[in-house]
Order: structure tokens, then sequence, then C-alpha cells
């Protein structure tokens, strides 16, 4: 019964002079008592990537934002963004843009979600997050961080990301018409995270060679690091 029927039958028997009324009920189970958000406490990385409005690959960024938003991935578990967002199809809500293909810009359904993978890399790395597998453009584009980005493909290039907390996080993502961020709620204590990108060393045409280098600390001490080496074939 809707409490809006019990209201109306309450308020009939009150003004008809009744003493009792019987209400239908509806016996539900109990509740989780372990809520898949319990722990959930803090803002542990988010970051903010840009790109000029109104383009076809735009519509891809927001799509793809739109399937992953308020993607759980309980404590001990692995998060992959190609399963997640699943294969970019017309049927999907993805369209046709430009994507790097074999070192060559060509139109493809899903073009430009490298730019939410990016922006998703970053804000895990931020957090000190486990991230198990990605793989940045084989060309440079200048809006994302040398060496600390990530494209995506479909079944053949994936970020995946290893939830080694405690607690269960939450990927929230805002989008407007020149941006995408991306927030992971979480609980990590008092993690520090500090990132250095070390200096482009030149490759031919106009590639080049970058080391970023990670290092973790919880509660003061060192938990690990991390380092990426990757080489620009060249700029997109």
């Amino acid at each position: 019964m809707q409490s809006t029927d019990a209201v109306r039958l309450l308020t009939e028997t009150v003004r008809s002079g009744g003493a009792t009324l019987s209400l239908p009920v509806t016996t539900l189970p109990p509740g989780d008592d372990t809520p898949k958000l319990a722990g959930v406490d803090q803002l542990i990385g988010t970051f903010t990537t840009y790109h000029p409005c109104c383009a076809p690959r735009v519509t891809n960024i927001h799509r793809i934002a739109e399937l992953i938003d308020g993607t759980v991935v309980p404590a001990g578990d692995t998060f992959s963004l190609n399963d997640a967002a699943g294969e970019r199809t017309r049927s999907a809500g993805f369209v046709p843009a430009p994507a790097i293909v074999d070192g060559e810009l060509e139109d493809q359904l899903g073009g430009g979600v490298s730019q939410f993978s990016t922006t998703l890399f970053n804000a895990a790395w931020f957090a000190g997050l486990d991230i198990r597998e990605h793989q940045p453009h084989s060309l440079y584009t200048s809006r994302y961080p040398p060496g600390r980005e990530a494209t995506l493909d479909w079944r053949s290039i994936d970020q995946v990301i290893h939830n080694d907390t405690e607690a269960p996080f939450v990927i929230r993502v805002r989008t407007t018409d020149t941006s995408v961020t991306v927030g992971i709620y979480g609980h990590t204590g008092n993690r520090e995270v500090e990132s250095v990108t070390g200096p482009r060393r030149p490759r031919d045409n106009g590639g080049f060679r970058i080391t970023v280098t990670r290092t973790v600390k919880q509660d003061g001490a060192e938990r690990g690091a991390d380092t990426l080496n990757w080489t620009y074939q060249g700029l997109d």
C-alpha cells in the first residue's frame, strides 16, 4: 500500500468516528548490513582535462562518462574500463570521431574516449591506487600530461585498476562543454602521493622519450614507487 493511501484511510476513519483501522502491510527483507559504500569518506583522487567544445569526440567523452559515473569497486576487486563501459557502438550512443590508429588519425566509433581514460588514469594515479594495465598513445597530444595518459581500444587496450585499499571506491564524473573531471571517493587515510615528470628527451619526427615516477607514502612511510617510461613516435 502507498503511504498516501494509508493517510487517506486514516483520515476517513477519524472523520467517521472510527476507533480502529486495519491496513495491509508488505513484509520486506532486512536491509544490507554491509552497505556497498561503507568506509567511503574521502575524495582520494581527482583530475580534470580540457577540450574544445562541440566536436563529435565530445559526444563520446560524455557518453563514456555517463556509463562509468557511479561505478563502485569493492575492496580487493579489480576495475576494467573496457568491461565497465562496454563496446563502443552506435546503439550504445557512440559516434564516429578521430582516433589514433597505427600512428594515423582516422574516424572510429568512440573516438575521443581516451580523453576520459586519461582523466581516470590521473585520478587513480594521484589516489595512489594500483594501476595494473594502461597504455599511452603512440603520438603525443598536448592536452594530456606527457607520459601520464592512457588510450583505450575495445578488447585491445584497456585500463585496469586494482582496489588495494580496505574500503570500496566509487568513481564520479562531471562534464562540461569543454572539460571532464573524474573524482574517486574511498578511504586511504593520510596517504600521500608525489609525482615527478622528467625532461623530454627528443627523438625523430618530433617525438620524445619521457619518464614519470610516483612515490606513495602511508602514515609517513614509503609504501611503494612506480616508474613509467614511454617513447612518443611524434606529435598528433
